[in-house]
């Protein structure tokens, strides 16, 4: 595990290609880590991160994540605000407010006639 983090660490990004992913635990891993992120836009934790957190290809093919991580990889500008707001989101997103979340949720369903 500790030889993992490293190397996740020292990533210059982090794709996730999925074409459906429920939630996706190590986006929010390599965004801890201070690592880019670029993935499609069938990722479910988009729904929990802030917007700019995450780089989202224009289409799901493997020639559009390749332009996505080729633009995360030279421009440093970008670069550097996905890392930015990428552990500003992960450090977000704690069990803490996962809970109170659903809490949230099911008091709502009760209520509402």
């Amino acid at each position: 595990r500790r030889e993992l983090g490293i190397v996740v660490r020292n990533a210059w990004a982090f794709v996730m290609p999925s074409l459906m992913e429920g939630f996706g635990l190590p986006v929010l891993e390599a965004m801890a880590a201070g690592v880019p992120v670029v993935a499609t836009h069938r990722l479910g934790v988009l729904e929990h991160v802030a917007e700019g957190s995450v780089l989202v290809a224009q289409d799901v093919t493997p020639g559009a994540l390749a332009d996505a991580l080729g633009t995360a990889l030279h421009d440093s500008a970008l670069r550097a605000n996905l890392q930015e707001r990428g552990r500003a989101s992960a450090r977000s997103l704690t069990w803490r407010r996962s809970v109170l979340d659903t809490l949230s949720t099911y008091e709502e369903a009760i209520t509402t006639e």
